[in-house]
């Protein structure tokens, strides 16, 4: 298994936060570690959404991990943006980010390839809803080998 859960936040931040299977000790002081990797995921976003790289972006995906050789608690942040509600479901311009302990960056390389597979299947999904309002209010179904399952 490669994604222990998934979160969500207000509908305002329009943000999906995944959390991978690999986060160390990193989040081991929330009783609720997968909790603990959520919230850690949404602040991230909520603390550098305004900044002029994301001022534009419709909806977030973020995979929070535990980087275990640098001890830093990791947000991988994919920001989607132009979209055109008119021209629904489109083809979104997708930038990439990391947010090491709260830090702000580009870096290569900037994922997994797990998440690259969730990233996919959150797009297929995303094509699948009427407009960004059910996409971001509906998860995709994933089974522990990150298959969709269609409800």
């Amino acid at each position: 298994m490669a994604f222990l859960g998934r979160g969500h936040n207000s509908p305002r931040l329009s943000t999906r936060i995944y959390v991978h299977e690999h986060l160390g000790d990193l989040f081991k002081r929330y009783k609720d570690t997968e909790g603990g990797a959520i919230r850690y995921g949404l602040r991230a976003v909520k603390d550098n959404r305004k900044r002029k790289e994301l001022r534009d972006t419709d909806y977030f995906i973020g995979v929070v991990w535990g980087d275990t050789e640098n001890n830093q608690k990791v947000c991988d942040l994919f920001a989607y943006s132009d979209l055109d509600p008119g021209n629904w479901p489109g083809n979104p311009d997708v930038s990439a980010w990391v947010i090491r302990d709260g830090v702000f960056q580009r870096e290569n390389p900037i994922t997994c390839g797990d998440t690259l597979l969730v990233l996919g299947i959150e797009e297929e999904w995303r094509r699948n809803c009427k407009n960004l309002r059910e996409y971001l209010s509906r998860d995709p179904y994933l089974t522990s080998d990150l298959k969709v399952i269609q409800h």
